[in-house]
């Protein structure tokens, strides 16, 4: 199990909490490992099962982070004595890591010692609810299709903006695709299938990045007209 609670400031000074939690399949890591934190949380983070965004990932400054790293899943009601632990090591200086039984965690907050301790505590509730939901299967991202007198719009979802970086390798996500109706039967006839690309152009993510986000969805007037279905678990 993986979860991380990040605190972050966007445009405009706009501060709020983004959380994601992870799990790993049996035997995809060595909990014995002596550098299992750093493995898990920068190679092998597993497949994303749950997460909350405030703020659309892409561009903002982090504030305060914790990575919680357990072999076991952690009850929801041991998050808060985890916590407690951090917050008295973020007394003493902005940056660390520590070990319980089962679990690791490291841990970033700036500012007095004060500051730091409100900094972490502020990421308390939403571990919280990370850890309570790690049972809960991510939903396929939205897109949405409509369409004028001459061309074809498709748009992300509001419920899906949060989880597609609004920047990949410095290539901003557009805001919406359109596409004449005369140059999509062209394309169709060429390249085939065009819901495949308007998936990438949307988000600047590949085919198996979508896969493992959940999948996606095309919906037309309600009804979904074409879908990728999520990496299997």
């Amino acid at each position: 199990m993986y979860i991380v609670a990040q605190r972050v400031r966007g445009l405009n000074d706009v501060v709020g909490v983004n959380a994601t939690r992870y799990e790993q399949d049996a035997g995809e890591v060595d909990w014995s490992r002596p550098d299992v934190l750093d493995f898990v949380t920068t190679q092998a983070p597993g497949r994303r099962v749950a997460q909350e965004f405030t703020l659309r990932p892409g561009g903002n400054a982090v504030l305060s982070y914790v990575d919680l790293v357990s072999a076991e899943p952690i009850p929801p009601e041991e998050i808060g004595k985890i916590v407690e632990m951090i917050v008295r090591e973020a007394t003493k200086s902005e940056r660390g890591r520590l070990r319980g039984t089962g679990w690791w965690a490291a841990y970033f907050a700036s500012g007095t010692p004060t500051m730091r301790q409100q900094e972490i505590r502020g990421l308390n509730d939403a571990l919280v609810r990370m850890a309570a939901q790690r049972e809960n299967a991510i939903e396929p991202l939205q897109i949405i299709v409509s369409r004028d007198d001459e061309r074809w719009i498709f748009y992300l979802a509001p419920e899906s903006l949060a989880r597609v970086p609004a920047e990949v390798n410095g290539q901003p996500r557009p805001e919406r695709v359109t596409i004449p109706f005369d140059v999509a039967q062209d394309f169709r006839m060429i390249h085939g299938e065009l819901y495949p690309h308007v998936v990438q152009w949307l988000t600047n993510m590949s085919r198996d990045e979508i896969a493992r986000e959940g999948g996606v969805e095309f919906l037309h007037d309600g009804q979904r007209v074409w879908n990728l279905p999520p990496a299997p678990q």
